[in-house]
């Protein structure tokens, strides 16, 4: 199986789709979600509980647009040759330490 690499001309509803699969694929965001909104869900007012779910979808999508920003200007950074020629040199050294300590039982 040949894996395409997807690059900017990836239309907005595949990544979509993706981030959304990616989503809900991780057990992390429904296992919160049900530990924390049962505390809220014995009130006699609704307003709390969906005070919390705007706030809480307000801070994951600040949150993931951060990310996003800082992966894109990452990937400008890493993309460059100087940078991948030091990524190169630095694991090397990273490799040729970590075989040393295996081989000397460090």
């Amino acid at each position: 199986m040949e894996l395409k690499a997807e690059g900017p001309n990836r239309s907005r509803l595949s990544a979509y789709v993706t981030g959304l699969a990616t989503n809900l694929g991780n057990p992390k965001a429904g296992v919160f979600a049900i530990s924390l909104l049962p505390a809220f869900a014995g009130t006699r007012d609704l307003l709390p509980t969906i005070g919390l779910g705007i706030v809480w979808a307000a801070v994951t999508a600040t949150w993931y647009l951060l990310f996003v920003l800082l992966v894109a200007r990452g990937r400008a950074f890493v993309t460059t040759p100087r940078a991948q020629k030091a990524i190169g040199y630095v694991s090397g050294v990273v490799l040729v330490v970590v075989g040393g300590s295996v081989a000397f039982g460090l």
